[in-house]
């Protein structure tokens, strides 16, 4: 929210009003995960969730033997467990708390620089 100051200091200029969370964080981890959730793009998750168990039923079935040349498997297991591990390394980034709290610096630096200004 703009509003327009009255003091001596700030000579009528405009000043944003820091935007305060009117409606709390639900409690507790799932809360947190399901919050997180929210605020990312469905079609990431359900990326990072394919990719992982793609990549783990490729894994499995070299592994096993369904796949006949021992090269062929050995090729596919390698591609399974980089897949594997990009889905893991996507659900991390998504389920991460570092994006709130970098937005929390910037916003707490930008709120010093305007008020020494």
């Amino acid at each position: 929210m703009i509003t327009k100051s009255n003091n001596s200091n700030n000579s009528g200029q405009f000043t944003r009003e820091p935007k305060v969370r009117k409606k709390p964080l639900q409690n507790g981890l799932n809360g947190a995960i399901i919050s997180r959730m929210k605020a990312a793009s469905p079609l990431t998750l359900v990326s990072a969730i394919a990719l992982f168990c793609i990549g783990l039923c490729v894994v499995t079935l070299s592994i096993i033997g369904h796949i006949s040349p021992l090269w062929l498997a050995s090729l596919m297991s390698i591609f399974g467990s980089v897949s594997t591990m990009i889905g893991l390394y996507q659900l991390y980034e998504l389920l991460s708390e570092k994006s709130e709290l970098d937005n929390l610096y910037k916003e707490a630096i930008k709120r010093v620089i305007n008020s020494q200004n």
